[in-house]
């Protein structure tokens, strides 16, 4: 999708969610202001914050996941943490000009 697209559908949305394995791609960079950036450990989460992104980080590493992201949430929509909202009515995974303001950590399902 075009980014002035993606930019007029979320001035039109009272919350959105949005996920990109394709945060590390130089055309990608203007998208972190709308989408996660999917990555899977420290390393990844470490750069996907360099060029711009929140990141969603999916892991089997249940230590990683819960103790060594310091500046992360568990998904609320998720088992682990007892499914207390769902994507839908949470929006937290929206990038960095979205509802959420950290980055979002939840075990490979």
């Amino acid at each position: 999708l075009p980014s002035n697209m993606v930019e007029s559908m979320s001035l039109l949305s009272s919350r959105w969610t949005g996920y990109t394995h394709q945060w590390q791609k130089p055309f990608a960079k203007e998208y972190g202001k709308y989408f996660m950036a999917s990555t899977h450990n420290e390393d990844e989460e470490n750069q996907a914050t360099e060029v711009g992104y929140r990141s969603f980080i999916a892991t089997e590493n249940h230590v990683y996941s819960f103790l060594s992201a310091k500046d992360a949430v568990g998904c609320p929509a998720s088992k682990e943490m007892g499914y207390k909202s769902s994507c839908d009515k949470c929006g937290l995974c929206s990038g960095t000009q979205g509802k959420g303001k950290k980055n979002i950590k939840i075990l490979i399902h």
